[in-house]
């Protein structure tokens, strides 16, 4: 692909753009074809086998193992309860993705860990795509030495802990964690995802964590950990909040402007992320939309649909889902139908493909806002989609040849507000 324009990096407006705190997990459990591990203190699945060997902090791997301590490692299960401060040794050999490593027990109630491993396709395509975007984003500045293509991933890792509960010495309190780790890897590249939807507990409750009976506090050694180990006792990367009563606050902070959502580079043997403190910034001009993390822009253009959706592409810096604006839900459709549109009828990325319509990005047609009689497929031609048709935020099928104004949707840029990049 070609190489990105980064000299447009000047356009970018300097306000950050805040983001609604909303649930940042993917969907998981049996119904996504999860397995799930059966309940245990310190256990280990048996070895889990990826379709493709992941680059891992320099070395090509491919034997996963999901562990109840928060914990997946490489090469060998790493059952330890004890969240040691990384980088540390490891005799077994085995590397560790740590989402939170600390004292879970998921025995007599205390939740459920899922996992499954999924290769692209195009029913999952989709998904992919969108985190595609968050990694095009997240690294646009801090790699661009480095991010010369676009990434895409031909598989995806994905380890749900769910409402787990800590490990006590006496009774259980109700709080629980629930949290996610979301590998993403092509021959070359591989980035990991942590999502936090709750965190209430750090600590395991016994006499050596010094901890309290409802999971936080304790000494260092035994809160819990986020990062990454080599097993070498000299690579590592953590967190800052690691170790800390900070850590309990990693489903509001962020190093992705998204509260609860962290993103990390692990192919190299140095971890890369963004700044702990990074901004979210729309070019100049575009309106930050915060329930979908997208940018939009109206241009007052008279184009075709095909032309419209061309210039979209064009004018997102090859962001990879840059496109006719998609319309997925009732508020996206009210804020395109408000001021950002004045109620003019406009092109929208929708279009009919023999038997149904489709979304530009791939996103399943689920939501619908029809113009009375409509869609009527006038001529047998009508095969694109318009809104503010008679009324603002209605929908009526059009000829794609018809030139009107169109609206744009791409992805934000994070920007560090201090230093970043590099792990500690």
């Amino acid at each position: 692909m070609a190489s990105l324009p980064w000299i447009f990096i000047l356009l970018f407006t300097t306000l950050p753009c805040t983001v609604t705190a909303r649930t940042v997990l993917l969907p998981f459990g049996e119904a996504e074809g999860d397995s799930a591990m059966p309940p245990s203190d310190e256990g280990t699945t048996s070895r889990i086998s990826v379709e493709q060997n992941v680059y891992f902090m320099g070395e090509s791997v491919y034997k996963f193992y999901v562990n109840t301590n928060g914990v997946v490692s490489i090469n060998e299960g790493f059952p330890n309860f004890y969240p040691k401060l990384f980088p540390f040794e490891v005799e077994e050999s085995s590397m560790i993705i740590a989402p939170f490593y600390t004292d879970v027990d998921t025995t007599n109630g205390g939740g459920d860990v899922y996992y499954r491993v999924e290769k692209r396709s195009v029913d999952n395509d989709y998904v992919f795509r969108r985190m595609e975007r968050l990694i095009f984003a997240s690294f646009f500045e801090i790699d661009a030495d480095n991010l010369t293509d676009i990434f895409e991933s031909t598989q995806m890792f994905v380890v749900t802990w769910d409402r787990v509960l800590y490990y006590s010495k006496a009774g259980r309190l109700s709080n629980t964690n629930t949290f996610q780790m979301v590998l993403l890897s092509n021959a070359k590249e591989t980035y990991v995802i942590f999502n936090y939807d709750e965190v209430t507990w750090t600590t395991g409750y016994t006499d050596n964590a010094k901890s309290l009976p409802n999971g936080t506090g304790g000494v260092q050694g035994a809160i819990a950990k986020v990062g990454f180990n080599f097993g070498d006792g000299i690579n590592g990367y953590m967190v800052n909040a690691s170790a800390t009563d900070e850590v309990i606050d990693m489903d509001v902070n962020s190093n992705t402007g998204i509260p609860g959502k962290w993103i990390f580079r692990v192919d190299q043997p140095t971890i890369r992320a963004p700044s702990e403190s990074s901004e979210s910034i729309c070019f100049r001009g575009w309106k930050f939309f915060e329930l979908e993390y997208s940018c939009f822009k109206f241009f007052d253009l008279t184009f075709d649909w095909e032309e419209a959706d061309a210039w979209c592409q064009e004018s997102g810096m090859e962001d990879p889902t840059s496109h006719l604006a998609t319309v997925t839900n009732k508020e996206k459709n009210d804020f395109i139908a408000g001021d950002i549109t004045g109620g003019v009828k406009t092109w929208v990325g929708g279009k009919f493909n023999q038997s149904h319509w489709n979304w530009v990005s791939g996103e399943p047609w689920t939501f619908e806002n029809w113009r009375k009689r409509e869609p009527n497929n006038w001529g047998g031609k009508e095969e694109c989609l318009t809104t503010n048709f008679v009324r603002p935020g209605k929908w009526n099928d059009h000829f794609c040849r018809n030139r009107k104004p169109f609206i744009c949707e791409m992805t934000p840029i994070l920007r560090p507000s201090r230093g970043g990049g590099e792990g500690s």
